[in-house]
């Protein structure tokens, strides 16, 4: 179950990361 959390938080930080760029 952590690991679930852990590749959400990754997609998350991401997604954010992408979307302060553009």
């Amino acid at each position: 179950m952590f690991k679930i959390v852990q590749a959400q938080m990754k997609f998350a930080l991401r997604h954010t990361l992408q979307t302060n760029l553009l």
